[in-house]
């Protein structure tokens, strides 16, 4: 999946990555063993941007790749950020189960497949590995994260809670559309049709030249059927082919008539 125009979503891995990096490193992560005192009241908050694990940090990275960039992309930079900002107090599991849950209900399946009896969609294998996170973490903060998500974009919430639009510098105000990267041919009128003379001296042009033949011009070809009107163009263009400039044609021209 492409991070190409998500913001949001860049910025929320290396976050996530660093924080889980830095709690590890000075053992201030939140823990049974060592629960929150007065002297470390700190403890109390850093669940939020802490995952116990490499395997757990491994797989909400993994969820949040395949999900998160297609949501910023179809709802909007500032948009995911308010849903993130909204459900961030849950955790980083709790935040990785609202994107899957979001990311399932809008965008629809691109294919299906069987197991078996049973019709699978590519949700499914984001399903399980979610389901593996819960488990390795926290099963009740998934849960929470789905029903936050559930709650999100369901009316029970208020609506300016809804129209909430946190503010990011690094975003612009106009979302970025992306630029086709397909190749289209210029609009070509369908009343300028190419005219007789344009065809052959496009066609003189692609034909390479015979050695010792001059290609005579349009305006030389224009300026001998003028002066001899009876000819053909092929004679005429013969004659200029044979002859170095417009004066030595016509003089042929004379000599053989």
């Amino acid at each position: 999946m492409s991070l190409q125009f998500a913001p949001v979503t860049k910025s929320l891995l290396v976050f996530l990555s660093a924080s889980t990096l830095f709690v590890s490193l000075f053992d201030i992560g939140p823990s049974l063993a060592l629960p929150p005192t007065l002297a470390q009241p700190y403890r109390a908050f850093t669940h939020a941007v802490f995952l116990p694990d490499s395997p757990s940090l491994l797989l909400a990275l993994l969820l949040l790749v395949q999900t998160a960039p297609t949501l910023e992309r179809r709802l909007s930079s500032r948009h995911l950020a308010a849903l993130l900002f909204i459900i961030a107090p849950l955790g980083p599991v709790a935040l990785t189960a609202a994107c899957v849950y979001t990311h399932a209900v809008l965008v629809p399946p691109s294919y299906t497949y069987s197991v078996g009896f049973v019709t699978l969609t590519p949700h499914a294998a984001t399903w399980v590995l979610l389901a593996l996170l819960a488990l390795l973490t926290s099963p009740v903060l998934a849960v929470l994260g789905v029903l936050a998500a559930v709650v999100y974009r369901s009316p029970l919430l208020p609506l300016p809670i809804k129209r909430f639009r946190p503010p990011l510098p690094f975003v612009p105000d106009t979302p970025t559309v992306p630029r086709s990267r397909r190749a289209f041919p210029s609009p070509v009128s369908a009343t300028a049709a190419p005219s007789a003379s344009s065809m052959r001296e496009w066609v003189t042009q692609l034909t390479p030249a015979t050695p010792g033949v001059r290609a005579p011009p349009e305006e030389e070809i224009v300026q001998v059927t003028n002066m001899f009107p009876d000819l053909s163009r092929e004679a005429v263009v013969g004659a200029l082919q044979r002859s170095p400039n417009v004066t030595a044609a016509v003089d042929t021209l004379l000599s053989s008539s």
